[in-house]
C-alpha cells in the first residue's frame, strides 16, 4: 500500500491506495487543494467567501459548490433544521473568525452541559431562500444570510477526492480528512473489513472500539478539540440552532456510518446537537448507525452500527 500526509482544510489528510497507482496519491491531494481554494470562509477570493459578500446577488461558482450548497440544503431539510448552514455570522460574533489554528485553544475542563429537550429547532426561513441555479452555474443567498461550509465540506471533499482515485483505477483506497474518513474498492490484503478505531473524546490516547468498515464512511464530530474562550466565556464551534449558540448537549462526540462522508459529517454534527434522545431517533429513522459518548462517559449505540472491542493495535484510527 502506499500512502500521503499532509495537511488539507487545516487538518490533517492522509490518502492511501493499493500499489501499482501511487500516482493517483497527488493527483488526489491536488484535488483537495483546489476545493479548499473553493470553499474555504477564511480565504477571500474563495466561492463561499465572495457569496457571503455579494449581499443576495447572484455568484458564479465551480460545479462543485453547487453541489456543496445544494447537499446543505438538503441536509437542512432532512435533519428537520438540527443541521443549518446559515449560522455564520452567530459563529463568527463568537469569536470564530479566524482559522481554528489561530484561536487561542481554551485549556480548561470540556462544560458538562445540559440537554436542552428534544424540540426540532424552527426551519430557518433563511436557509430555505438560498437558490441554486443549474443553468447559470450560481448560487444566490438571501441578504443577511452568511452560508458556513463547515460540517459538511470536509466530507464532501473526502467524498471527491475518494471518487478521484476510484476512477483512475485504485481497487483500495482510504482518505482522511480530520475526523471523517472513507474507504472504498476492497479492504487491504488479509482483512475483511478496514478496522477503523474510535478515538475516546475524553482521553484522546485511547480507543475504546473499532467500527468494521467494507466500503463507506465514518466521521466523528467532537466538541472536546475546538474550544476557545471569547468574552470571558468557553465557546465551540457546534452551535445550536435553536439558539445560535454553543450546543449544550451532553453529548460531547458522535461517531456516524453511511455510505459517504458527506452525509455522515453532517449527521455527525446534528446528532451531537440533537443530543442522545433525539439524536438516536434521528439516526434510526434514517436506518443508520452512530456512536454517541457524553461527557460523563456514557456510551449510546444507535441504530445500525456494528462496533467491537479495540485491538492492542490498529493503523485505522479516528
Amino acid at each position: 500500500m502506499a500512502e500521503l500526509h499532509g495537511r488539507l482544510m487545516g487538518c490533517r489528510a492522509r490518502l492511501l491506495v493499493d500499489d501499482g497507482h501511487e500516482h493517483l496519491l497527488a493527483e488526489a491531494f491536488a484535488l483537495g487543494e483546489v476545493l479548499e481554494q473553493r470553499w474555504s470562509r477564511f480565504i477571500p477570493s474563495s466561492d463561499i467567501s465572495t457569496l457571503n459578500r455579494a449581499e443576495g446577488r447572484p455568484v458564479i461558482v465551480a460545479p462543485e459548490t453547487l453541489d456543496l450548497v445544494e447537499g446543505a440544503m438538503n441536509a437542512w431539510r432532512t435533519t428537520g433544521g438540527w443541521f443549518d448552514p446559515g449560522l455564520l455570522g452567530s459563529l463568527e460574533a463568537l469569536g470564530y473568525d479566524c482559522t481554528h489554528q489561530d484561536l487561542a485553544t481554551d485549556p480548561a475542563p470540556v462544560a458538562r452541559g445540559l440537554d436542552a429537550g428534544d424540540q426540532l429547532p424552527p426551519l430557518s426561513d433563511a436557509v430555505g431562500q438560498i437558490q441554486v441555479d443549474r443553468v447559470l452555474g450560481s448560487v444566490s443567498l438571501p441578504e443577511g444570510l452568511m452560508f458556513d461550509p463547515g460540517g459538511i465540506g470536509k466530507g464532501m471533499a473526502v467524498d471527491l477526492l475518494t471518487d478521484h482515485l476510484a476512477t483512475g483505477g485504485a481497487r483500495t483506497s482510504l482518505v482522511e480528512l480530520g475526523g471523517d474518513l472513507r474507504v472504498g474498492g476492497v479492504p487491504p490484503p488479509g482483512w475483511d473489513s478496514w478496522p477503523v478505531q474510535i478515538q475516546n473524546p475524553l482521553f484522546p490516547d485511547t480507543a475504546d472500539f473499532v467500527v468494521p468498515v467494507v466500503d463507506g464512511a465514518v466521521c466523528t464530530s467532537s466538541r472536546v478539540l475546538r474550544r476557545w474562550t471569547h468574552n470571558g466565556e468557553q465557546h465551540h464551534h457546534l452551535l445550536d440552532p435553536r439558539t445560535a449558540q454553543p450546543s449544550n448537549s451532553p453529548v460531547v462526540s458522535a461517531t456516524v456510518l453511511s455510505g459517504v462522508a458527506w452525509w455522515a459529517d453532517v449527521l455527525a454534527k446534528a446528532v451531537l446537537v440533537a443530543g442522545p434522545e433525539a439524536g438516536t431517533r434521528l439516526i434510526e429513522s434514517l436506518d443508520l448507525g452512530a456512536l454517541l459518548v457524553e461527557v460523563d462517559g456514557t456510551t449510546t449505540i444507535a441504530g445500525s452500527l456494528r462496533v467491537e472491542p479495540a485491538p492492542t493495535l490498529s493503523p485505522w484510527r479516528l
